[in-house]
């Protein structure tokens, strides 16, 4: 379903390579406080470093880190369903960055996303659960 989804960067969607173990991003856990994407309601989130970059005490590799709060625990049944979707919608984020990272996760976003969240991330995720991967 991610191969698929690449469809949500458009015309880009052939510079989008193709998600495969090989070139997968690290993930790493941190609190949400460190991370500083707290939310309203208590949900945690995520975040992403680009590949060959260091935001605080995290230093990605050649294809980047993406960065999930401690708050989502993949051992938890409780919690898996909010970690994959914040893996997925941090990894679409990471995608767009590399498309134009000036744009910093934007340049496939929709700027009228009636759920307030604009990025890119949002829409791949959104492909990804609509076709059936979450």
């Amino acid at each position: 379903m991610l191969n698929y989804c690449r469809i949500v960067f458009g015309k880009d969607k052939g510079k989008v390579p193709r998600q495969k173990p090989e070139n997968r991003p690290g993930v790493e856990q941190h609190s949400a406080e460190v991370i500083g994407r707290n939310r309203p309601g208590g949900h945690a989130g995520g975040t992403f470093v680009a590949p060959g970059k260091t935001e605080g005490d995290v230093s990605a590799g050649p294809h980047g880190v993406i960065i999930i709060a401690t708050e989502y625990d993949p051992d938890d049944p409780a919690d898996v369903g909010r970690f994959l979707e914040t893996y997925v919608h941090e990894l679409g984020n990471l995608l767009d960055y590399a498309l134009d990272p000036s744009k910093n996760g934007y340049l496939h976003g929709n700027p009228n996303d009636p759920s307030g969240d604009t990025d890119a991330g949002r829409q791949f995720e959104m492909c990804v659960r609509k076709n059936g991967g979450l």
